[in-house]
């Protein structure tokens, strides 16, 4: 299915699906800016797993930690109809623009995905600590 692209708040949210604002492939990116992808997945073989890998492809990240990565790996179960994966800027070093791909991938092949273009402003920063809590609708 086509991705829902999403613009709000939360990490890596991996599964609960938040209420969308707007769809759109440009982010503009402040502090708790979330985007991502809805997206439903069908006809999987019964016996098959019942988890999917999300691939995000992304400009470099420098984490705290000293490691860097342009690629984040990371597994959600099949458990609902319909499920969402973002990101949020809540952390100063994840505030970065270009080019963020979200590839969906089941038994090793892509199912789909979704790029989005990440803009930050002159400026812009995310200050240690942040907390995002979601806006309720």
């Amino acid at each position: 299915d086509p991705a829902l692209p999403q613009h709000s708040l939360s990490g890596v949210d991996k599964v609960s699906v938040p209420h969308l604002l707007r769809r759109t492939d440009r982010i503009e990116a402040h502090a708790c800016t979330q985007f991502g992808l809805q997206f439903r997945v069908r006809d999987l073989p019964p016996d098959g797993p019942r988890s999917i890998t999300v691939q995000v492809t992304h400009p470099r990240l420098h984490r705290p930690d000293g490691q860097s990565a342009i690629t984040d790996r990371y597994t959600i179960p099949l458990d609902r109809n319909v499920l969402y994966t973002g990101y949020v800027f809540d952390e100063p070093w994840g505030l970065v623009p270009g080019v963020w791909t979200f590839t969906l991938l089941y038994q090793g092949q892509a199912l789909g995905g979704k790029s989005f273009t990440v803009d930050v402003a002159p400026g812009v920063r995310v200050a240690p600590g942040t907390t995002c809590v979601p806006v309720e609708s």
